[in-house]
């Protein structure tokens, strides 16, 4: 496909190599981080909510992306033959929805609240691949559902610090 590529718009066959030298993974990652990047500067941010601001930017990835469905589902693939990378790129694109959404903790929250948007993104990413209802009105519902779970659990786990703070003052 790359040497392909590279023939029809007159150049070296083997020029693919400079960009992407681990071939289709790159092609992969480079195609997220865009994906990315996209997200982050086509938000509005102003007067929302963190809970908010996360669910906008997850809408606002997957919808800028509904032409390459077909695509993206290609790509999982080559993702799962490649877990190290694929979870890299996970990471990323959850850091960037945390930091869009203002997030600045430093301690375990900062890598817990990464691991259950992960979770939340993955799992909604993958219901929206197959989601045929108008306006992918069924995965926003479904990513209402997963964030409210989220939600649970973050005040669950509050509760269970102040607990253990309480006890440590007794």
């Amino acid at each position: 496909m790359l040497e392909n590529a590279c023939k029809n718009a007159g150049l070296d066959k083997n020029y693919w190599k400079i960009d992407f030298p681990n071939g289709g993974i790159d092609v992969v990652d480079y195609f997220l981080d865009q994906a990315d990047q996209q997200m982050l500067t086509s938000m509005d941010r102003s007067n929302l909510r963190t809970h908010e601001k996360i669910r906008a930017a997850i809408k606002a990835r997957l919808e800028a992306n509904t032409q390459y469905k077909k695509q993206i589902e290609s790509m999982l693939g080559t993702l799962a033959l490649h877990p190290v990378r694929a979870t890299k790129m996970t990471y990323r694109t959850v850091d960037n929805i945390w930091r869009l959404a203002g997030d600045t903790a430093t301690d375990w929250n900062f890598y817990s609240k990464r691991l259950l948007l992960a979770g939340v993104y993955t799992s909604t990413l993958l219901f929206w691949l197959s989601d045929k209802s108008a306006d992918q009105k069924e995965t926003w519902e479904f990513l209402d559902k997963r964030l409210a779970e989220v939600g649970k659990f973050g005040k669950g786990i509050s509760q269970v610090k102040k607990i253990f703070a309480r006890q440590s003052t007794n």
